[in-house]
């Protein structure tokens, strides 16, 4: 009996959710997915450029200069990829127009965010640190992108109701923070 690759699981489960989401009830602001808004929490598979926004010298990784983005948009973007992400794909095929990473200057107008930082592992620095595994400074675990998202809607939300709504109308995704732990 043979295995599927840890990455073809991946693709499989994405694509089952982008067709029973695009199948599902059409919400007001939304026509093909049944939610108004989309975070998503993860690692470099789904960074959209907080890594390089995160660092005191994201300049100088890898995602922000070329040939990183040289096929979309044709600059590096931030994106660990020469292109578009797959959540890129995923929110666009779900209907999502704004997909903007947390830190980015708009993030509180998008309607897709993500919080996702390339190479963060899911448990906090000071796992890592004790037992004298270095990780680079400027990953993000999830503890902390989770803390992003406390501060995001605490900008976007003015009562803990309107916050309440916010998520109840949201699609949450954790994706890809195991490969690093």
């Amino acid at each position: 009996m043979g295995y599927a690759t840890s990455s073809s699981v991946k693709a499989v489960c994405f694509l089952m959710f982008v067709l029973v989401a695009s199948t599902s009830s059409q919400s007001q602001n939304n026509t093909r997915c049944p939610f108004d808004l989309l975070y998503h929490f993860g690692d470099g598979v789904f960074d959209s450029s907080n890594a390089v926004a995160n660092a005191l010298f994201g300049s100088r990784l890898p995602a922000a200069n070329l040939p990183y983005g040289i096929t979309f948009p044709g600059r590096p973007t931030g994106r660990w990829s020469d292109g578009l992400l797959d959540i890129d794909y995923g929110a666009q095929a779900l209907g999502f127009q704004g997909i903007t990473a947390y830190l980015s200057q708009n993030s509180s107008s998008a309607d897709a965010i993500i919080f996702a930082v390339a190479r963060s592992p899911v448990l906090d620095r000071s796992f890592f640190i004790f037992r004298g595994i270095i990780i680079p400074s400027y990953t993000v675990s999830l503890s902390g992108q989770m803390s992003w998202f406390r501060s995001y809607l605490n900008t976007v939300s003015s009562t803990p109701s309107d916050s309440a709504n916010r998520l109840a109308n949201a699609l949450i995704l954790f994706g890809d923070v195991e490969a690093n732990d």
